[in-house]
């Protein structure tokens, strides 16, 4: 579970926040489940038949991976939804998203990740001007329009907050 406990730290920051778990890794550790399933504000859900779900109620994407990402598929897929994503700055997730508000770059910080969430959704001219730019960059990588880029993407979420 790539950055599951940078998530579980700022769920203890944010504890007026709901974060929602997609697990799309595979195996899911029982200890970590543990831990999440403890945490009042987070439900997880190992899988999801209908990806739309996730998007009509997240209102950021974050992506706190630990490793260097070779495509960051799911920043495109929230893009795709007009959803700000925040991102660890690690291997070619900035090349997927190029905007350094939204990237954190001591991505194992949960202060660093608190207070970028904080920033962005406090501003709302910040968050919409967001909203346009992310949108305009997943459209880049599909070269066609949402409806039909969201037929070629496979879901692929990691963590939202509602």
């Amino acid at each position: 579970m790539k950055g599951i406990h940078t998530v579980l730290k700022i769920s203890d920051m944010l504890p007026l926040e709901k974060f929602t778990i997609y697990g799309t890794w595979g195996q899911h550790n029982p200890r970590v489940l543990r831990q999440i399933s403890e945490k009042h504000n987070i439900m997880f859900y190992p899988f999801i038949q209908n990806p739309e779900k996730i998007w009509r109620a997240a209102k950021l994407f974050l992506m706190p991976s630990r490793c260097p990402e070779g495509f960051a598929r799911g920043l495109i897929e929230a893009g795709l939804h007009k959803i700000p994503s925040i991102a660890s700055l690690i291997g070619s997730i900035p090349k997927t998203l190029p905007f350094p508000i939204c990237m954190i770059d001591d991505y194992e910080n949960a202060v660093c990740w608190v207070e970028r969430i904080s920033k962005i959704m406090e501003n709302s001219s910040l968050y919409n001007n967001l909203q346009d730019c992310v949108y305009s960059n997943s459209l880049s990588y599909c070269g066609q329009s949402s409806i039909d880029a969201l037929d070629i993407l496979t879901p692929n979420v990691h963590f939202s907050i509602q």
